[in-house]
């Protein structure tokens, strides 16, 4: 699950430096990176495979509300859930995809001081400090690979201070179940999970060195 989060006012998403950041960013995504900035994007290839695995599980949810013999309650959870979740939500992860390729949006945008992470519905850039964190690791949830964000304690502090109820509350959960308010959705990416989870500690550590 794909948490992003603005958690000090820096970061607000309605102060004028951040709105003219994430107006930047938006405006040069199809540009040539610059210095060590480091650009990837959502594979569409990978992007059609979830979407037709989402639509199978779909198609699941059409045969169970054809089932007579199933009850309301079943045909309700998995057959309407399971139809608006999988199904809508395959379609939307393909064509968000499609519509970022075709404008050459970046899924995230690694640089020497931050990893900003495209926000698709608020079509902006989550940005998180480098300085905040204490590094990245690869976690594992429900088979899907994530990288998981290990935010210093002062950080951590101002990110849940700064969130409001429900925010404060996934976040909870994101940290009871995988030790990280935080992580980063690598499913449908062109670079590896463990590939950008190294480059990013290297950042960290300032060991980064481009290749030529």
């Amino acid at each position: 699950m794909q948490v992003c989060l603005h958690y000090a006012r820096s970061h607000n998403p309605y102060n004028p430096t951040t709105i003219k950041i994430n107006k930047d960013m938006e405006k040069n995504a199809g540009t040539q990176p610059e210095n060590n900035e480091i650009r990837i994007y959502q594979s569409p290839y990978k992007s059609l495979s979830l979407a037709g695995l989402c639509l199978l599980f779909a198609a699941g949810g059409v045969f169970i509300l054809n089932d007579d013999d199933c009850s309301m309650a079943v045909k309700f959870v998995g057959g309407w859930l399971n139809i608006a979740f999988f199904g809508l939500g395959g379609l939307f992860m393909l064509f968000a995809t499609l519509h970022n390729r075709m404008k050459n949006i970046p899924f995230i945008i690694i640089t020497d001081r931050n990893v900003s992470l495209y926000v698709q519905l608020k079509k902006s850039y989550h940005t998180i400090n480098l300085k905040d964190v204490k590094r990245f690791r690869i976690i594992s949830t429900y088979g899907s690979k994530l990288i998981a964000v290990d935010y210093k304690q002062e950080a951590m502090d101002r990110l849940f201070g700064g969130s409001n109820g429900i925010t404060t509350q996934l976040m909870a959960y994101n940290l009871k179940k995988t030790g990280a308010a935080i992580s980063i959705p690598t499913a449908n990416l062109t670079m590896k999970a463990k590939d950008i989870c190294a480059i990013l500690n290297k950042r960290i550590n300032g060991t980064y060195q481009p290749e030529s």
